[in-house]
């Protein structure tokens, strides 16, 4: 096919895959790449008519400019995916596949001129791994040539609260992914914290709930951009104070059910139980900064009711109240 091309034949030159391993076709792929035609692959009869059907269909259009799209991880060749976009409509102009063969991986891509968007997904690599090469510009007779590189990068998360290290779970999410591509725990250990992922290089989400603060408030950071062999640092300043509240009668500690409202949403953020011991009257809690209604609420002795108060809790100060029946 390609000496073909280079005697100066006009013709475009469309491969059907039928049957085939997904390992086995790169071969044919550089073949359609040679031939400036498209390779289809085809598992089944209706694959195989579909593929027939789309080879007729598809244009036949000698462009003389092109993207040249290379897809690596740690230096060796990568199998990727490549879609060449119209930005102005949203639709692909050209897609292809590198696979980890020299043969197709630059993998050639013909276009008319004009400007473009080229997407560029991992293909094995776990999660929803992409690059994308925005504003790309080519004219006759142009070969833009680009290199996704998907070697993996670091991310580091540090925790604090306080101005202490502290505890806090970490969920790193690639786009559109619901379940974690790396989770974990910062602790308050300097060995752990901050805590290190290896990532894949590209975009994701990373979500840092608190352990140790009650309703677990989290912080989100978007679009954390992790570059191949390097490190992304991120850090979370928690504030918390801590609210203690006793219940007692006539000098006697009393049981009571203690309920933490946050205001002025009223949501319920913690509760606890005083007992009757020493060790538990007062009650402590780990409270973000704020405003609160305390509903307490006496189980033993029966019939003493509950009551109820209101607090502004600082920031790394502690509040202490005894309720009385």
């Amino acid at each position: 096919v390609k000496a073909a091309k280079e005697e100066g034949l006009s013709f475009v030159f469309h491969v059907v895959g039928f049957g085939l391993e997904e390992d086995d076709v790169s071969s044919l792929e550089c073949v359609a790449q040679a031939g400036g035609g498209l390779y289809f692959d085809a598992q089944n009869a209706a694959d195989l008519e579909s593929a027939l059907d789309q080879a007729v269909e598809t244009p036949v259009a000698e462009y003389h400019s092109f993207f040249s799209v290379k897809g690596t991880e740690n230096g060796q060749l990568l199998d990727v995916a490549v879609k060449v976009v119209d930005p102005a409509t949203g639709k692909d102009v050209a897609a292809g596949r590198t696979y980890a063969s020299s043969e197709t991986n630059p993998r050639l891509l013909p276009v008319p001129p004009g400007n473009y968007e080229v997407q560029v997904s991992a293909v094995r690599l776990k999660g929803s791994i992409f690059r994308t090469f925005a504003d790309q510009k080519v004219s006759e007779g142009d070969t833009i040539v680009l290199e996704a590189d998907f070697s993996p990068g670091a991310l580091q998360v540090g925790v604090t609260r306080n101005g202490e290290l502290s505890d806090a779970t970490i969920q790193v999410f690639a786009p559109g992914q619901k379940a974690a591509v790396a989770a974990g725990r910062s602790y308050r250990s300097a060995e752990n914290n901050p805590r290190s992922f290896d990532l894949t290089a590209g975009t994701y989400t990373v979500v840092v709930s608190s352990v140790e603060i009650a309703g677990k408030p989290e912080v989100r950071f978007e679009e954390v951009v992790v570059e191949p062999r390097k490190t992304v640092e991120k850090t979370v300043a928690f504030a918390s104070g801590a609210l203690s509240v006793g219940a007692s009668s006539k000098g006697e500690l009393v049981d009571a059910g203690v309920t933490i409202y946050e205001l002025p949403s009223n949501r319920s953020v913690d509760a606890g139980r005083t007992y009757m011991s020493p060790n538990s009257n007062p009650k402590s809690f780990t409270l973000q900064p704020g405003k609160y209604r305390v509903v307490v609420k006496a189980f033993k002795p029966a019939g003493l009711g509950e009551q109820t108060f209101e607090l502004e809790l600082p920031a790394g100060q502690e509040v202490s109240k005894i309720v009385e029946f």
